[in-house]
């Protein structure tokens, strides 16, 4: 088997073991939270209009990151106009499967095939982040990871390519700046403690510098708050800086441990058929002495090497060391509430890890290595086996996410059918208030949050220019909104993230009781902390008759077989 088709092979088994843990249920799973403002607007979007909102974003650079924007909407409107909802859940699995391959690709010049396949399928699977399912992060967290990985691989080319590392790997900064971070100290990758070695890490140092110069200028020109906050507290985040390089790899590391831990008593039969099916690939994959035995043969050691400095591969030990190194340094940006300290194993805020699943794939790889390379051939088996049972509870962990993620689709479906159908009387700037308390949450991601407001606006197709409806979920918001009274006129703040204050119209509003989850409409509610009574508008069911369902109406209710 020539090298061409194990690496065929290779790809195969990482896309067989990650595509099910992730997206096995994917006719169940949905949007959640942040897509409602970065993939659920871009649906069916043309190209003229998504080159239009690029050079919006790149001549703004809003909050810095400009690809932060352009990535997921890119995305959502290439996905959505291949299959759908499920086109752009393809497009995201297909970054996550281009991710574990760069990274399969870069510990090949390391560790021995079956080594680097496995680390590959362990980045897939890092449990410490449970945000792969989310399409916005698919977007442009995991492919911020997709620039950095690249940068990795560009500089273990010869020249020319290896330049392309600095421009490639900087697109990171554009839009996760976490993702960054490890390739600040990439060369640890070929350590090596002699002069050639050291001029050549102050070289990359310098570069890297000039690359995020030229960002931070940009930035700040721009008037971007969150790099101006980091100029005006250098102590706090000098700090916390320092603080989350070890907080986060302790948190993750934890993880690591406990997620397995957890596994035998989630176990259903979909769980239970992975997790089988992943231990018999890689006994299989680790026992076929025909395969291993040409690719330990074969380990492959860049010719040239990156900056003209590799000639043999590190030891397992300094490949230990430079993959915790990569790890720790992962979270030196985790400094602004609410990401620090990075300690959060569940939800939306657990992106925070995902840049340390590199560096932790790293030290599991030459964990694994070094572990081959101790005692007899029967105690190698025994390890090869130890380590695939490891994975196959990480791919029982990361089904157990994608549950709770099916479960949080599932009770979405359910609010949103029942606000719609207790509102037919919807109208131009309509705003419907939930009080009571929310049906209970999934632990991944929540199906009611703070991006409700944002949704009740996407059902309907309505003429551009007219006011939106909104939903808002008074327990949820709290004092956020901002409510206040002004004589006879009530004033607040719905998009409270955006601390744009405007006019309550008591004429035009729909009040809605929640008793868990279960909706139904009411006359009137009693604001106690403003002393005023809202009530309800007359109901009038043909009020939204003539507005046609969108794309999105049809992917919520209708993509599924039945309604929950």
């Amino acid at each position: 088997m020539d090298r061409g088709h194990l690496r065929m092979l290779s790809g195969l088994i990482i896309a067989v073991i990650i595509l099910p843990a992730h997206f096995i249920n994917l006719r169940s799973l949905g949007v959640y939270e942040d897509d409602y403002w970065a993939i659920v607007p871009f649906i069916n979007t043309g190209f003229s209009e998504m080159v239009d909102y690029s050079a919006y974003h790149f001549s703004t650079w809003m909050t810095g990151r400009p690809l932060n924007y352009i990535l997921p909407a890119a995305m959502s409107a290439l996905g959505s106009r291949i299959a759908g909802l499920d086109g752009i859940y393809l497009l995201s699995a297909s970054v996550l499967i281009l991710n574990c391959n760069i990274l399969r690709s870069i510990l090949s010049h390391y560790s021995p095939a079956p080594v680097s396949v496995a680390a590959a399928v362990f980045y897939g699977l890092f449990p410490a982040d449970t945000t792969r399912i989310l399409l916005v992060h698919g977007a442009h967290v995991q492919g911020s990871m997709t620039f950095m990985l690249a940068g990795f691989w560009c500089l273990l080319r010869p020249s020319p390519i290896k330049w392309l590392a600095y421009p490639v790997s900087s697109l990171s900064l554009l839009s996760y700046e976490s993702a960054f971070l490890p390739f600040l100290i990439a060369p640890l990758l070929w350590l090596s403690l002699n002069k050639r070695w050291m001029r050549q890490f102050l070289l990359h140092t310098l570069l890297c510098g000039l690359v995020i110069a030229i960002v931070g200028t940009i930035r700040l020109s721009k008037g971007d708050s969150r790099a101006g906050s980091v100029v005006a507290e250098p102590m706090v985040v000098l700090y916390r800086s320092f603080s989350s390089l070890f907080i986060g790899p302790a948190t993750s590391i934890r993880q690591l441990i406990e997620a397995p831990l957890g596994v035998p008593g989630a176990l259903d039969t979909i769980a239970a058929v992975a997790s089988l099916m992943t231990l018999a690939i890689f006994v299989l994959y680790f026992r076929s002495s025909r395969y291993c035995s040409i690719v330990y043969r074969e380990r492959r050691v860049p010719t040239e090497g990156p900056l003209n400095s590799v000639q043999s591969p590190p030891a397992p030990i300094i490949l230990f060391a430079a993959g915790m190194a990569f790890w720790s340094v992962s979270y030196a940006l985790a400094i602004v509430d609410p990401h620090y300290p990075p300690t959060r194993t569940i939800g939306r805020l657990t992106s925070v890890h995902v840049a340390a699943g590199f560096g932790a794939a790293i030290s599991f790889a030459s964990l694994f290595q070094i572990a081959l390379g101790i005692g007899s051939h029967r105690l190698q088996r025994v390890t090869q086996v130890s380590f695939a049972i490891y994975l196959s509870t990480l791919v029982s962990y990361n089904l157990e996410i994608q549950q709770s993620y099916t479960l949080a689709w599932n009770e979405a479906r359910r609010f949103w059918g029942q606000v719609l159908d207790l509102t037919p009387d919807l109208a131009s700037g309509t705003v419907v208030l939930v009080t009571g308390e929310q049906a209970p949450q999934a632990a991944a991601i929540s199906s009611n949050s703070w991006s409700d407001p944002l949704v009740l606006q996407h059902f309907h197709d309505r003429p551009q220019g007219e006011q939106k409806p909104l939903l808002v979920m008074l327990n949820n918001s709290g004092s956020l909104i901002g409510l206040r009274v002004e004589g006879d006129e009530v004033f607040w703040k719905p998009m409270y993230w955006s601390g744009v204050e405007a006019k309550l119209d008591l004429q035009n509003l729909i009040i809605l009781q929640s008793d868990k989850g279960t909706l139904s409409r009411i006359d009137q509610l009693n604001v106690a902390s403003i002393g005023r009574t809202f009530h309800s508008k007359p109901f009038n069911d043909q009020s939204a008759a003539a507005w046609p369902i969108s794309n999105f109406y049809r992917y919520m209710f209708e993509r599924y077989p039945h309604y929950p």
